[in-house]
């Protein structure tokens, strides 16, 4: 029962691309795609005639093993792109430039070895990035740098063993972050500071080295409150299968102390950086609607993949999660709630104190 998608353009004809476009805009599902395997990768500029298409669809492709930088040149206004279970080793730069409108973005279970730096520069509305289950060994300083609208990154079952101290900055909306199942450590330089708005964390089956190298991660924790896994020690062999997280500070006696002149030269660059302000961006062909704000465009349909590894609750639903209150259009930030609202509280309390008062 096939639902017709709009042929390429001219001088673009390719085998099963067709079938593998889904226009959302039609409210009809993606169709098989021959089925789901491309003979050969798709052509530069294949796409190049389709500028309202919301969604792409080209995964579980074994085929799929390099893309041109301008495969996607022209899908200004495409809000998921599918590329898991492919074969790419590497992705071009360049590859997601001008795909201001994406907010989807999957890749995980490929076989991607690094992550160059601005390689997501151009996707400031993406909101979900899959890249787990590849091979990445490392992040760099500027490998997740544009992406202020970022909600949740899953980089769990790569191989990282080195994380940038400066790896996560700008990402303030993030609130998943799974790096559970790597080849971890330590995570020097507290790279977490700079995610504020973080909520959920997994970091186990991870080496983790529950020496000096550990003191950073361990404050991090005693000063945050966010929803973690288990952070099992690794080594040394008298703390083995001990929480990082449960660590005493007389555990830390004898390290050197951190950096003073490192930290505050890095809070002066953050303040630098951080003076220009700004206001809020409108999505690319849809006037009126800001960046980062939830609800500006309609959901795409979740991959099959999008469950590995999430609860149940963080699956794409009728209940978005809230944004971190901020001083924007999204509306008055919680200390501007009116004070009138407050006491609504009080008389669920009357019943408890009607208990509690002949006691005393």
């Amino acid at each position: 029962g096939g639902a017709r998608s709009p042929p390429p353009g001219p001088g673009h004809e390719h085998p099963c691309t067709g079938q593998c476009l889904s226009a959302r805009s039609r409210s009809r599902p993606p169709p098989p795609c021959c089925p789901r395997r491309l003979g050969t990768c798709p052509k530069p500029g294949t796409f190049r005639h389709l500028p309202a298409l919301e969604e792409l669809d080209l995964g579980d492709n074994p085929h799929l093993r390099v893309l041109a930088p301008d495969t996607f040149h022209g899908l200004r206004r495409l809000q998921a792109l599918h590329l898991y279970r492919c074969q790419l080793a590497s992705l071009p730069s360049g590859i997601f430039r001008g795909l201001h409108s994406l907010q989807y973005l999957y890749l995980q279970e490929n076989g991607l070895l690094y992550l160059q730096d601005d390689l997501f520069a151009d996707l400031a509305n993406l909101s979900h990035l899959f890249l787990h289950g590849n091979r990445v060994r490392a992040l760099s300083e500027g490998v997740f740098r544009g992406l202020p609208s970022l909600d949740r990154l899953l980089l769990h079952a790569n191989r990282l063993a080195a994380v940038h101290r400066r790896a996560f900055r700008g990402l303030s909306r993030l609130t998943i972050l799974y790096l559970f199942n790597n080849s971890l450590a330590a995570l020097p330089g507290d790279p977490l500071a700079a995610l504020p708005a973080l909520q959920f964390l997994r970091l186990n089956a991870n080496p983790w080295a529950c020496d000096c190298r550990a003191r950073p991660l361990w404050a991090w924790f005693r000063r945050t409150r966010v929803s973690s896994s288990p952070v099992p020690c690794a080594s040394p062999p008298q703390r083995r299968g001990t929480d990082l997280r449960h660590l005493r500070p007389q555990d830390f006696d004898g390290c050197p102390e951190e950096d003073e002149d490192e930290e505050e030269e890095e809070e002066k660059e953050e303040k630098d950086e951080g003076g220009g302000g700004g206001g809020a961006v409108a999505v690319v062909g849809t006037p009126g609607r800001a960046l980062g704000r939830p609800g500006t465009l309609p959901a795409a349909p979740p991959s099959a993949f999008y469950r590995d590894g999430l609860p149940p609750h963080d699956l794409r639903g009728s209940q978005p999660r809230p944004p971190p209150p901020s001083r924007d259009s999204r509306g008055p930030p919680e200390d501007d709630v009116p004070l009138a609202a407050a006491p609504r509280l009080a008389p669920a309390l009357l019943p408890l104190l009607a208990l509690l008062l002949p006691t005393l």
